[in-house]
């Protein structure tokens, strides 16, 4: 926990800027919250993990969104190995990584010629518009993604084991909820279900730690900050899409500060 907070901390992961373009970054610059506040900086790896927050929806189609899968579980932070595009392993840990892959594939692709259109069931013109929109990124939230240097996420590993009330859940995107077992079993002290998927990551997670099937975002912060202790932390980090309950992940983000104003405004957080 930072120090100076005596109460429950309420926080969310999300995009690294938010809806109106304004530059999280920023906020370092104002002096009450300079000495606490430690910006987001995200590498390929973030960008990829929350390709929904960070890319327009619309460029996030279930063609996309299967590409997108595979460079996050396949080709990203492992030694990918294909012969055909060259005879060494690809590492792709960086964006400019990222550009050398994406090169091998369309210089092969090119090669074949006519109908060479489909890379891997992967349609080239789906290929081409995610090393799109993923080449200026580093540009477009500058300060905020870095090309090549180090990264940061929300910073799970400055709390303090099993002192975070987890509020997790919406619409589950084929992920695995077992995959965050062991994230859960180390940080959690309670995870608060929400969404169409609760029942799937009750299931996954209830043998861990304790579990509320609070089911809307609402009851979920009321019952965590009710139930966090001084020097514990309620985090809205959902690893799931937001269409289920919400308009977009923008209209979850604004949902869940509102409902921290409001307790923070009354007093109740601590």
């Amino acid at each position: 926990m930072p120090e100076g907070i005596e109460g429950p901390l309420l926080c969310g992961a999300g995009a690294p800027h938010r809806p109106d373009g304004v530059n999280l970054n920023t906020l370092r610059t104002n002096e009450a919250l300079a000495e606490n506040t430690q910006p987001l900086v995200w590498g390929l790896r973030e960008v990829l993990d929350y390709a929904e927050v960070v890319l327009n929806r619309d460029d996030v189609d279930a063609k996309a969104d299967a590409f997108i899968d595979f460079l996050a579980d396949r080709v990203v932070g492992r030694d990918y190995q294909d012969d055909m595009l060259r005879g060494r392993p690809f590492q792709v840990q960086s964006f400019a990584d990222l550009e050398e892959f994406f090169r091998a594939i369309f210089d092969f692709m090119e090669a074949l010629g006519k109908g060479g259109e489909v890379w891997k069931t992967h349609h080239l013109a789906t290929i081409r518009k995610i090393r799109n929109r993923l080449s200026n990124i580093s540009t477009r939230s500058k300060g905020l993604v870095t090309d090549d240097g180090a990264a940061n996420d929300l910073p799970w590993g400055r709390f303090a084991d099993r002192s975070v009330h987890w509020i997790l859940g919406g619409r589950a995107k084929g992920a695995d909820p077992r995959e965050l077992r062991d994230a859960v079993r180390r940080k959690a002290a309670r995870v608060y279900l929400i969404g169409e998927s609760a029942d799937k990551f009750r299931d996954a997670l209830a043998d861990l730690v304790p579990v509320e099937m609070s089911r809307t975002l609402d009851r979920a912060v009321e019952t965590a900050a009710a139930a966090a202790r001084p020097g514990e932390a309620v985090v809205l980090s959902p690893a799931c899409a937001s269409f289920d309950q919400f308009r977009d992940f923008n209209d979850r983000g604004d949902q869940f500060q509102k409902l921290v104003r409001a307790r923070l405004g009354s007093g109740e957080a601590g």
